[in-house]
């Protein structure tokens, strides 16, 4: 059984790595898949992660403060909502209150990091299984596990004190607005020339699917530490200025 753990920055990556590593110790059929981390040397990043949200048949977001607007993040829960049903998307909340969680992702019921939640999130896995575990042992097995688990999330460093401002609404849709103007830039050329329909649209498609590729690309590399590669891979597959490749990088 797949389970797909989505996260976006250091504490929540460290959140998913010590799910992937002690979820299989209770439920042994299942295989936890850490986007990114799980993903060999030459393999393709992008069609990698398509690939295992196409094949999972669960999914947990490990959200905290500091990527509750994480465009990666909103990404890969789309997709978990396209591929799985609502029932089997659940976001984990090291630090939030259930009252932070809006937009896409308060269609899935959170669950936070205490106890009596995380039991609860294994008993869903195990509903959805086709080799469950019986309570009963699940329980043994859980109450035997959880101050392994308990210890991981003691040694997850506190959120930074300083709070990054939150971004307006308003500036989150002109940046979207830049993009779609950017790839209309890009199609207008099309004009210059008489092409049949067929013609013009496979055209559009693929410039679009070139931007989301160089898109793709920005988040691997901001996440790896190298922003400018990142700002410039926005800049190379969109054609928008310097300051609103950046600001669309920091919003990752």
């Amino acid at each position: 059984m797949k389970i797909f753990i989505s996260w976006s920055g250091k504490r929540s990556q460290q959140l998913a790595l010590n799910l992937r590593d002690w979820l299989p110790l209770i439920l042994y059929y299942v295989a936890p898949w850490v986007s990114e981390a799980d993903i060999g040397a030459g393999d393709r990043w992008a069609s990698e992660v398509g690939k295992e949200l196409e094949s999972s048949n669960f999914g947990i977001i490990c959200l905290t403060r500091e990527n509750i607007e994480s465009q990666w993040i909103l990404f890969e829960a789309g997709s978990l909502a396209k591929s799985l049903q609502e029932s089997k998307v659940i976001p984990l909340l090291l630090d939030l209150d259930f009252s932070e969680i809006s937009g896409p992702l308060a269609q899935f019921q959170g669950k936070k990091t205490d106890k009596e939640s995380i039991i609860e999130v294994i008993k869903s896995i195990n509903q959805s299984s086709q080799t469950p575990i019986d309570n009963p042992r699940l329980d043994l097995l859980f109450n035997a596990l959880w101050p392994k688990f308990e210890e991981t999330l003691k040694n997850i460093p506190d959120k930074a004190k300083k709070q990054l401002p939150v971004r307006p609404q308003h500036e989150i849709l002109e940046e979207l607005i830049l993009i779609v103007r950017s790839l209309d830039q890009r199609t207008r050329v099309l004009d210059e020339f008489t092409l049949t329909g067929l013609e013009e649209e496979k055209i559009k498609q693929m410039a679009i699917k070139n931007a989301y590729d160089y898109l793709i690309e920005a988040i691997r590399l901001f996440r790896n530490g190298e922003k400018i590669q990142a700002i410039k891979a926005i800049r190379q597959g969109f054609g928008i200025g310097l300051k609103e490749s950046k600001d669309l990088v920091e919003s990752f």
